[in-house]
């Protein structure tokens, strides 16, 4: 490669051509990314005596502004606007609380039909954007969809939601949305739509500690890129990364006796936040950053300091 003739131009019409042979918005934003850590590592090593990355255009579509979720209390307020007692307010219930739990679409609820249940196992079948995942059932979500199911009159179709007024059949998208603005009116909160309960999910996950590979399996994205939008929100974790002023992190231990007893890997069931034991997905942890090495209950390979090398 000629770095002294690179310039912006050339990676610019490069970027494009690899472009037009990619449909998914992420995969363009991956090749832009890829290209500027190369840049910058052409700058730092002498290859580039110019920084060229500010030249290069981004993907259309990509400026995108961080999810906005709710917090517990306009959850409740939501909740605390149904009448369970009533079929409409059954389910409204369970629309709310599937939403907020499982994250799932607006297009997704409605969807949603009576052979996508499979309450031998607790799970539940959502398809959405071309794509199936299936999803642990939490107890509370569980619960409201059979005090609704119970309430839920004849209808013309096996949709799980479905109109209270004729015609009774499968609600629509702006429908099950619908719910969740008409639900927040009553409770007298800002205006609230079924995709900030969605972002709610995702959010819940990585306040419980969960990873954003967690997320994208309960959301149900394509690109780990679609989910890496959550971590900009995750503020406590975003906490721990940062070096308090005047500091420079060592990550040398000052005992080499450390080094033997620095990784223990651990395995965890994670969960719907708020699930009952039994319903999670196991995921492998990392302890300090550091991926595991040993299965549980085993003694973990001594790590020593790498001694100079000598000259014979």
């Amino acid at each position: 490669m000629q770095w002294d003739r690179l310039d912006a131009s050339i990676v610019n019409t490069y970027v494009a051509e690899r472009g037009q042979r990619l449909t998914a918005w992420p995969l363009v934003l991956d090749i832009v990314g890829a290209v500027r850590c190369l840049l910058r590592w052409a700058l730092s090593t002498g290859h580039l005596d110019r920084d060229v990355t500010p030249g290069i255009l981004k993907p259309p579509g990509t400026k995108r502004s961080l999810p906005r979720g709710v917090d517990a209390g306009q959850v409740a307020a939501l909740l605390a606007a149904c009448d369970p007692a009533t079929a409409l307010g059954a389910r409204d219930r369970a629309v709310v609380l599937i939403l907020v739990r499982l994250g799932l679409r607006a297009g997704e609820a409605a969807r949603l039909t009576l052979d996508d249940i499979d309450w031998a196992t607790g799970r539940v079948k959502v398809t959405g954007k071309g794509r199936e995942h299936v999803l642990p059932l939490p107890v509370d979500v569980g619960q409201a969809l059979e005090a609704w199911l119970r309430l839920r009159p004849p209808a013309l179709d096996r949709a799980v939601f479905v109109r209270i007024r004729a015609p009774r059949q499968m609600m629509t998208v702006s429908g099950i949305s619908g719910i969740v603005a008409r639900l927040s009116g009553l409770a007298g909160i800002d205006p609230i739509h079924a995709h900030r309960l969605r972002h709610t999910a995702a959010m819940d996950v990585l306040a419980a500690g969960g990873t954003l590979t967690e997320a994208k399996e309960l959301l149900g994205h394509a690109y780990t890129v679609t989910t890496m939008t959550y971590a900009k929100v995750d503020l406590e974790s975003l906490r721990e990364l940062v070096v308090p002023f005047g500091q420079v992190p060592d990550d040398t231990p000052d005992d080499p006796g450390d080094f033997d007893s620095a990784d223990n890997a651990t395995s965890t069931t994670r969960r719907v936040p708020g699930d009952a034991p039994g319903t999670g997905v196991p995921a492998q942890r990392r302890s300090n950053g550091r991926s595991a090495r040993s299965a549980p209950g085993s003694k973990p390979a001594a790590r020593r300091r790498p001694s100079p090398s000598t000259t014979p």
